[in-house]
């Protein structure tokens, strides 16, 4: 009995141990943390992402995973925080902006619910795109900040969504609003 238990012993030593010392290159690449802020907006992002260009007039700012930069320095993979004018309450506008998706077929609604950014109440919506051919995911987060609209915009292939989706997390979970 006490050889079986100086077996498991054992094991469970060189288990701990590796796990300990073993190194996952995404999480080293991934766990510092860098920051950019704008227009009251602080978005915090992991080391392996860096400040991208966006295609939106009404972009503060953009980040994208390094390694997906295209030749005009737009990411495939990215979060882009937008700012409107609120023409309406903020759920009514965010309604109005989903359905005028829902009369678009490259655009496919997935899912809307309520959620908390930076101490504020707001909205997700979780939908699908055909962007040139390619199909994109998206997690959109809208919340009212002084009057505007502000939405965070996280945005992947399809087929590298999934993936990404605790970076997207962490940035909307670390945002802060002044």
């Amino acid at each position: 009995m006490k050889k079986y238990l100086l077996i498991i012993f054992v094991i469970l030593a060189v288990i701990f141990v590796s796990g300990c010392l073993g190194e996952n290159v995404d999480d080293k690449n991934s766990s510092e943390v860098q920051s950019i802020s704008k227009g009251g907006v602080l978005l915090k992002y992991p080391s392996n992402w860096v400040v991208s260009e966006s295609t939106s007039n009404h972009s503060l700012l953009s980040v994208s995973a390094a390694d997906s930069i295209d030749s005009s320095k737009v990411g495939q993979v990215n979060v882009n925080v937008e700012e409107k004018e609120l023409t309406s309450p903020l759920d009514t506008f965010v309604n109005q902006t989903s359905a005028s998706l829902n009369n678009d077929p490259s655009y496919d609604l997935i899912s809307t619910g309520g959620v908390k950014v930076a101490g504020k109440d707001g909205i997700e919506v979780i939908y699908k795109s055909d962007v040139n051919g390619t199909m994109k995911m998206h997690k959109a987060v809208w919340f009212e900040n002084n009057g505007k609209a502000i939405v965070v915009l996280c945005s992947a292939p399809e087929n590298q969504f999934e993936d990404n989706l605790n970076i997207f997390n962490f940035i909307i979970g670390n945002i802060q609003i002044s």
